[in-house]
């Protein structure tokens, strides 16, 4: 199980690295020899970056304005030359690059430049979000941060990355959904979808036999669902209405579950880049 936790934590992504030996120095000996770029000042994911970075070292990047500059966001990075869209990044891809005179930090949006926050903070200042709150939060201290020159873009190997519950937790770990809250992930329908193949506003009356028995008795469609569906995903609800199964061993409900006109939708769900699930319930 660990192995897996750590495969979905960890091996999110694929790099292309264009790293030399040489070193591009932010923090030497305790003292700075970077500032932050006037573009980005008021980012979040800047702030959050000088935040962490002055409790590994001490020194406040945002003060600095000598030296390399540090551009962290879309619009800063372009002010300074280099043209995010010619490294095909997407929405979640992100590139981290320097040279002599700049260190770039960014992504197309400001959840991608948040994921390229965090991974120079785990690479350059060795910061580790191994589990959600301050006790599971590592940042080490040290007299210096370098960055090594050259490039690296990264975009994420999976489409969806889901470990915990903890938004705040995920997004340092670049994950994109957890549960009850949207991080990134689009979604057209999520969990314990059958319902949404076979609603019960058009099919109970006509067909009561579509929709297990509970208890040995089959309930109401109005205890099960509002306006015809199952209720909202992960509702957590304990009602009754959590029961309603479609009845999988009627052929009929299978030629509803594979309906044209539901999958279509469904297949316009994905089309427009969301999740589609379709799943039925667990329990009994």
């Amino acid at each position: 199980m660990s192995d897996i936790l750590l495969l979905c934590v960890t091996m999110i992504c694929q790099a292309n690295q264009g790293v030399t030996s040489k070193a591009v120095c932010l923090v030497e000996d305790g003292e700075l020899v970077a500032g932050l770029a006037e573009l980005s000042v008021g980012n979040p994911a800047a702030e959050r970056l000088v935040s962490v970075l002055r409790r590994v070292t001490g020194p406040d990047l945002s003060a600095g304005r000598a030296g390399v500059t540090l551009c962290v966001g879309r619009a800063a990075a372009e002010q300074a030359g280099v043209d995010l869209e010619s490294f095909g990044l997407g929405e979640e891809g992100y590139v981290i690059l320097a040279d002599t005179s700049k260190v770039v930090i960014a992504g197309l949006n400001d959840r991608s430049t948040d994921y390229a926050v965090s991974t120079f903070l785990e690479r350059c200042a060795g910061v580790r979000w191994y589990w959600p709150g301050e006790l599971g939060t590592v940042i080490p201290k040290r007299s210096a941060i370098a960055v090594p020159a050259g490039q690296v873009v990264e975009r994420p190997a999976f489409w969806i990355r889901w470990v915990g519950n903890d938004a705040e937790w995920a997004k340092r770990n670049k994950l994109n959904v957890v549960a009850n809250e949207n991080v990134g992930l689009r979604f057209k329908w999520f969990v314990h979808t059958w319902l949404n193949l076979v609603p019960a506003t058009k099919y109970a009356e006509e067909h009561p036999k579509y929709y297990a028995l509970i208890d040995g008795k089959r309930k109401e469609p109005s205890q099960h669902m509002e306006g015809g569906l199952a209720r909202p995903p992960l509702a957590h609800s304990t009602h009754a209405e959590a029961g309603l199964r479609p009845c999988q061993t009627d052929r009929s409900v299978r030629d509803c579950l594979s309906a044209r006109d539901q999958l279509r939708v469904a297949r316009r769900g994905v089309l427009r880049g969301r999740q589609v699930a379709l799943e039925p319930r667990g329990g009994r």
